[in-house]
């Protein structure tokens, strides 16, 4: 592990709601001055607490071809569910996170010093929120030959249905 010091942001002027959030992880009164020259540091490298991700996929699909004409298509649906994914936050999005919506695991990475003040953000890798997405996959293909050359034509197209994130458990879906 080591540390780096990155420049995070201060909320100059915080909403109410940022406010109760601020306050009930440890900023005095809900809002803080963090002077520009105030530097926070960065928790990062290995982190022995990683469990692996868990997910699950469905798909299911049709393939339609032709006797003699050289083309096929193919339809196919998907669906991928990914909890507790392994990612690296940044000082920004983790102290947004926390501000904006008091997410419990958020604010857990934040330590501050007795005024509020920023003291250190743990940015190594953790297991997060959720990723789910769900589309059509529209495949063709045309074989022909052409001057005793065999030449092929493809085509793949998708259709994302659903693209829903948690970037952290119990946070808003994006």
């Amino acid at each position: 592990m080591f540390l780096s010091r990155p420049r995070i942001p201060a909320v100059r002027s915080p909403t109410p709601e940022q406010q109760i959030n601020c306050a009930a992880n440890g900023v005095p009164d809900g809002s803080y001055v963090q002077a520009d020259e105030d530097v926070a540091f960065s928790s990062e490298g290995g982190n022995r607490e990683l469990q692996p991700e868990e997910g699950s996929s469905f798909d299911a699909g049709i393939e339609f071809r032709s006797d003699g004409a050289g083309w096929r298509a193919k339809l196919d649906y998907f669906r991928t569910q990914l909890d507790a994914f392994i990612e690296r936050g940044t000082p920004e999005i983790i102290s947004a996170e926390c501000a904006n919506h008091g997410t419990a695991l958020a604010c857990s990475k934040i330590q501050r010093f007795d005024d509020g003040r920023l003291r250190s953000i743990d940015i190594r890798q953790n297991n997060l929120g959720s990723v789910t997405l769900n589309g059509i996959d529209l495949g063709a293909q045309f074989d022909f030959s052409a001057r005793d050359n065999q030449f092929g034509l493809n085509a793949l197209v998708t259709n994302l249905q659903r693209f829903d994130v948690q970037a952290f458990e119990g946070s808003e879906i994006l």
